[in-house]
């Protein structure tokens, strides 16, 4: 082998090397996903549910399945029931859906796949409807999580954080002691 041929060899790796480092890099940049917790702010009181949507942005495509961590105040609310959204039941196969909450005392895991295609955004991917404990204010926000498309690969997210109200404060109205016990007996 003469050093022609020899440095062409080394010129053809070093350019095969660099469009393999060229493309891995334009993989790990690829836009994230944005999921948007809705609406950002909330309120409600005793005797009610407060349902937050968990939105996917319409730049997302090729959307299989995702694992999420939402992290909240367990003090102040509780996860009652968890759905998929509408871009999943509306997809073209069936999905499955399963959720362990509160794994701990501030954290609730969801995890839905769609079992044999894909989603696009714009869309509500998931639902939580939760119940108040006692009044006061907790955020709402993912911990962790990931979302992965048809090949199984992951696709990066950023998501917001959104804060609800619960109020169940006893009323301050006049009333005897008699009337009290009947109506919260």
């Amino acid at each position: 082998m003469n050093s022609t041929t020899s440095r062409y060899r080394c010129h053809a790796f070093r350019f095969a090397f660099l469009v393999a480092v060229c493309s891995l890099f334009a993989a790990t940049t690829a836009r994230a996903a944005t999921l948007s917790l809705v609406p950002l702010t909330g309120e409600f009181h005793c005797g009610n549910t407060w349902t937050i949507d968990v939105v996917l942005d319409e730049a997302t495509t090729d959307l299989r399945g995702f694992s999420l961590v939402f992290e909240y105040d367990n003090s102040i609310i509780t996860p009652q029931s968890v759905n998929a959204g509408g871009l999943i039941t509306a997809a073209a196969c069936p999905n499955f859906l399963s959720w362990v909450g509160p794994a701990s005392s501030t954290s609730l895991q969801v995890d839905i796949a769609n079992l044999g295609c894909s989603a696009s955004g714009p869309g509500t991917i998931l639902s939580i409807v939760f119940k108040g404990q006692s009044s006061g204010a907790s955020t709402i926000g993912i911990r962790g999580g990931q979302l992965r498309d048809g090949a199984n690969v992951p696709i990066a997210f950023t998501s917001n954080v959104v804060t609800v109200n619960y109020d169940c404060a006893v009323p301050v109205d006049g009333a005897s002691w008699g009337g009290l016990k009947a109506t919260y007996r």
